[in-house]
């Protein structure tokens, strides 16, 4: 049976209407709410400068107190964020929680004045 060419545009037609009905309810091709950077550093997008980062914000980390927090203040400029371990602010198990969660960026150096 020889098809009509009319039939084929028919199908096309009709696969056309349907494709972006079939892609749409396929819960797999939905995009994701996260940002692309929270899957590259796990489950949070937004690590705490430790050079920066306020009172506050420090204590959002789990295990990091009041007490650790103002120790991380006090010891600043902090070269990376393993010399908190180094500097016996946090311990290796702590900071083993936390090195995904925090970084150290390097300040610039102050202006100097004539």
């Amino acid at each position: 049976m020889k098809r009509n060419p009319l039939s084929r545009l028919a199908w096309l037609a009709a696969v056309a209407m349907l494709f972006p009905a079939i892609t749409l309810a396929n819960p797999a091709t939905k995009t994701s709410a996260m940002p692309a950077t929270a899957h590259k550093w796990g489950a949070t997008a937004h690590r705490i400068d430790v050079n920066t980062g306020t009172r506050e914000e420090l204590m959002t980390l789990p295990g990091i107190d009041g007490a650790a927090a103002d120790k991380i203040i006090e010891g600043r400029p902090w070269k990376n964020s393993q010399s908190l371990v180094e500097k016996n602010v946090l311990t290796k198990a702590d900071f083993a929680k936390l090195k995904s969660r925090i970084t150290a960026r390097h300040m610039p150096a102050p202006a100097k004045t004539k």
